[in-house]
């Protein structure tokens, strides 16, 4: 399995005015040898193990992944782990075998740290401080058939147009037009799909909503295909999009009882208490001594 370290090469694939001024920092990356694979474990059995390995961009096909709204995509759900995200990238060679991994080495705590499935089309931005995951963006539709009820969408054979999206989801409140960016974006709970508006017909829109009635057509009854699809937690009802908006996503809250980031309070002269289990771990201690326990 290919573990690479690149910034932003497929971000190239959208609009460079898509890309908010926060999100080029990430270009700012640094190039990685073979030896990589130590620093991540979750992703290196499989390329020491002698998986066949493809070159970037020379997938066999689109692959089909489950879309479910609010909640993630194929194995993928908001709110897991980086790591629980590599082990399912561990498991599953023969499909994520071309992965990017990405992080402002500068500052890494002040942006996502993004994996990246080129050959697919999608990443997935982990919050900087929790390493969870809190949004996940199909920047290139052409390349991910998504399966949703009985139906697929995305895809080399199957355009994710307005009017198709429409159809498959439902009517919707009118979306946010990005006069800065000429891109309309349409809310479902949990989901958004951008489409982006030709300058000749801008006069559709205005600065804060379609005027015309849903579906969008065009008057030459063309009909815009999406550019980009955000899946994130429903739980806030936030309107999650490209540019300012992608900051509105944020992790969904952890289960009662987890142990993930529990809180730790260190107490002089004693050791580390564990606030959920109640475990004092005293300075000083052995490693062995804290495994037996």
């Amino acid at each position: 399995m290919g573990l690479h370290e690149r910034g932003g090469e497929e971000e190239n694939e959208t609009k460079r005015n898509e890309i908010p001024e926060k999100e080029r920092g990430e270009r700012n990356m640094q190039q990685r040898s073979s030896s990589a694979a130590a620093t991540a474990p979750a992703v290196a059995p499989a390329a020491a193990a002698g998986q066949r390995r493809r070159c970037e961009g020379t997938a066999m096909g689109s692959i089909t992944l489950d879309l479910r709204p609010g909640f993630g995509i194929g194995p993928f759900t908001i709110g897991m782990s980086i790591g629980e995200a590599f082990s399912q990238v561990e498991h599953q060679p023969n499909i994520y075998d071309v992965v990017h991994v990405k992080y402002y080495d500068e500052e890494p705590l002040k942006l996502d740290t993004v994996i990246s499935f080129p050959d697919h089309g999608f990443h997935l931005r982990f919050h900087p401080w929790s390493q969870r995951l809190r949004l996940i963006e199909v920047y290139d539709v052409k390349r991910l058939q998504m399966h949703y009820a009985t139906s697929l969408i995305g895809g080399p054979s199957s355009l994710a147009t307005f009017v198709a999206v429409y159809a498959l989801f439902g009517p919707t409140f009118p979306g946010i037009y990005d006069k800065e960016r000429g891109v309309y974006t349409l809310f479902y709970p949990g989901l958004s799909f951008a489409f982006p508006i030709p300058s000749q017909y801008t006069n559709c829109c205005n600065e804060v909503k379609v005027s015309a009635e849903l579906p969008l057509e065009f008057p030459d009854g063309t009909t815009p295909v999406t550019c980009r699809v955000s899946i994130y937690d429903s739980s806030l009802d936030s309107k999650v999009g490209v540019g300012s908006l992608m900051d509105k996503a944020s992790v969904p809250p952890l289960p009662a009882g987890s142990l993930y980031m529990e809180e730790v309070h260190a107490k002089l002269g004693e050791g580390l208490r564990f606030t959920i289990g109640g475990q004092l771990v005293p300075f000083g201690a052995s490693p062995q001594a804290r495994c037996v326990d």
